[in-house]
């Protein structure tokens, strides 16, 4: 279970009456709604990203409360857990800025827009521009939102969106649960990360969210010449730990120890040109946003 700021749907009612009015051709009657989405095809469906949904109290409920509350309370199956980011998540991001360079101007201008939901913040109030102060320092220093400084608003959407939320999860994971963590960075930049492509985002470095998936599965965006290649390399490496872990629950390669998050060692497998164990995911990033959240909840 993870709690990354993108993974929740919080608005479930709102979302679904849209995806009606704009797929379903405007059906409002909520038996016709359930009609009409059992007869659209994949492909009017893969059009739309759908996203778990807190549900109330009922006989057949799958998830009873916030992801979060749960992880802190307990209230999960303790079973081997992976979880992990790209390198350059927030790459992701860049579709919206490079088809719009003005809105970029917008986010300098009024940074509060860019505060992520999970701070629970109301706009225009001392704590809400108090975040969007320290958070525009930490990552653009005295420098503006705009097309020089991308990397940097690629660091912060990568954070914010991503990064935070399996830093947090991890660590609470390995707080309350008797079974192994098991927490990776996937940093090969190699050509078989799709997702960038797509993007149009190659000139940036970095791995984009998605572009792991191009190791894992056949993509049909891809053609690529593997044979003799880092990349068919790196296919093999990251299937077979993966696979490992589906069998065993414990992805380790025979010469490569996976060892498990602890409250006393956060540590993560690093999978980039060579497989290496490091301390502290994103260190300074990811101090600068617990002690944030925390002086934000006094």
């Amino acid at each position: 279970m993870k709690i990354s700021l993108g993974d929740l749907n919080e608005k479930h009612f709102k979302l679904t009456d849209l995806f009606a009015i704009r797929v379903l051709c405007g059906l409002q009657e909520q038996r016709d709604k359930r009609e009409s989405f059992a007869v659209l095809t994949e492909r009017d469906l893969g059009t739309v990203f759908f996203k778990p949904t807190a549900e109330v109290e009922n006989q057949d409920v799958f998830l009873p409360a916030e992801p979060a509350d749960l992880i802190t309370l307990g209230k999960f199956h303790e079973v081997p857990f992976l979880t992990g980011v790209n390198s350059s998540e927030g790459l992701l991001c860049l579709r919206e800025v490079m088809a719009k360079p003005a809105v970029l101007k917008k986010y300098d201008n009024d940074f509060e827009i860019l505060l992520p939901s999970n701070l629970n913040l109301e706009r225009n109030t001392p704590k809400s521009k108090e975040a969007a102060q320290k958070i525009k320092s930490f990552y653009f220093g005295d420098q503006p939102v705009s097309q020089e400084t991308l990397s940097q608003y690629v660091d912060l959407s990568s954070d914010a969106w991503f990064v935070t939320g399996v830093h947090t999860t991890a660590k609470l994971h390995a707080a309350r649960s008797g079974a192994p963590v098991y927490l990776y960075q996937f940093s090969f930049d190699g050509e078989l990360g799709f997702m960038k492509r797509i993007l149009g985002a190659c000139r940036f470095p970095g791995v984009c969210h998605a572009d792991e998936l191009g190791y894992l599965f056949f993509s049909p965006h891809l053609d690529v010449e593997l044979e003799g290649t880092p990349e068919e390399k790196m296919r093999s490496l990251l299937v077979k730990m993966w696979t490992n872990f589906a069998k065993t629950g414990n992805p380790s390669l025979p010469d490569v120890k996976w060892e498990s998050v602890t409250e006393s060692n956060p540590c993560y497998l690093n999978i980039g040109t060579e497989l290496t164990m490091q301390p502290h995911l994103m260190k300074d990033r990811m101090t600068f946003w617990d002690e944030l959240k925390q002086t934000l909840s006094n």
